[in-house]
Order: C-alpha cells, then structure tokens, then sequence
C-alpha cells in the first residue's frame, strides 16, 4: 500500500484506508496522534491485526476519552496496548508506524477523520521514515504511561 487521497465525508474510504495500512503490520502498530481520544481506538486502532501490539502516542491535554476508552480495551480486548502521552506541545504530526520499518504520515487526526475536508495517508520514501520512526521511538521512551 503507497497511501490513499481520502475525500471530505467519506469516512469509510478513511477507515478501509487505514485498515490497509494497520493490515500489513506483523509484530507492531504505533500511532501518533496529538488529538487521540476513544474513536482511534474504537474505530482504528482495532483494525490493526489480532497478532500485534498496539502503541498509542498522544498528548495529555487532549487525552479525556482515551484513558477510559484505553481502559475498557484492556478488560475486553487479548490485544496488547500502550498509551503514552507526550510532553504538551511536543507532537504535532500525525503518523501510523508499522514493524518499526514502515511509516505513514496521515493528514488530519483520527478523532476529526475526513469529516469537513479532505485528507490524504501517504506512505513515506523508506529513508525519511526511518528518521520519523527513530525520533517518534525517542519521544515513546520518554513519554508518560497513560
């Protein structure tokens, strides 16, 4: 999958899209999202395949719905998930990490999802990736468990 241009309103070219993108991971999904709250989970973050881990970096000040939502997949769900929460002001893209070898940037965050404009998912060029997928691993391991 290269990526998808995804036009206002159609959400569920947004959510096929995305599920694509969560279908080719193996071992690990991680998502980078400021904005994250319950709906990257509800309607995302359970996309990604039954046999991976999922990882989920946002930000504390827009992070209400996710502890709740987070919090009800560990009652429910086998499958692994982490959140953490960054810094304030620290995130700003939005991004779908597969393997730790593949990254996605996504236009727009999940919880506002094509709903009043259009957005594209893009697969990054393997070299400027790496360098997305290494400094999002740094701010993981210095963010705050949720």
């Amino acid at each position: 999958m290269q990526g998808a241009f995804i036009a206002s309103g159609h959400s569920f070219d947004a959510f096929a899209a995305v599920g694509k993108a969560l279908g080719t991971a193996t071992a690990d999904v991680f998502i980078v999202d400021p904005y994250a709250e319950a709906k990257l989970l509800t309607d995302y973050a359970v996309l990604a395949p039954d046999t991976v881990s999922v990882r989920v970096l946002a930000e504390a000040a827009y992070s209400k719905s996710l502890k709740p939502a987070a919090e009800h997949w560990a009652q429910q769900m086998k499958q692994p998930l982490e959140v953490r929460l960054g810094a304030p002001r620290t995130l700003h893209d939005r991004a779908i990490l597969i393997d730790g070898k593949t990254a996605f940037a996504l236009g727009q965050s999940f919880k506002d999802l094509v709903a009043r404009s259009h957005t594209t998912l893009v697969r990054m060029p393997p070299d400027a990736g790496k360098l997305k997928i290494d400094a999002y691993e740094l701010m993981w391991s210095s963010a705050t468990p949720l």
